[in-house]
């Protein structure tokens, strides 16, 4: 978490909760499309081979499931029929490979 991404996990949790209630519609219902939204738009993301957008990739994806992990209206059961699992393990390993690199 050195660079607060936690955060911004629950923020945008919380600012998604503030902005369907404060319009009236179900919470549960309009996450879940930004899910499906989103993990189409990361697998996508995935398949291009810019160095530029590879390079925040594995962040992204660990922000998708921090979001995921933060709301109390999305599940990993969700997340696993939208986005592979096998990519989150990966960037899990990638950050902390990074991680142990840097600290040497």
């Amino acid at each position: 978490h050195n660079n607060n991404i936690h955060c911004l996990a629950v923020a945008i949790n919380q600012l998604a909760t503030a902005m369907f209630t404060h319009q009236s519609k179900n919470i549960e219902q309009q996450l879940k499309e930004f899910l499906l939204l989103a993990s189409s738009t990361l697998l996508q993301m995935g398949q291009n081979v810019d160095r530029v957008e590879s390079k925040n990739r594995d962040s992204v994806y660990l922000l998708l499931h921090m979001i995921v992990e933060q709301s109390p209206f999305l599940s990993q059961d969700m997340l696993e029929s939208c986005f592979p699992y096998v990519l989150l393990r990966n960037a899990y390993r990638e950050v902390y490979k990074s991680f142990v690199v840097t600290l040497g």
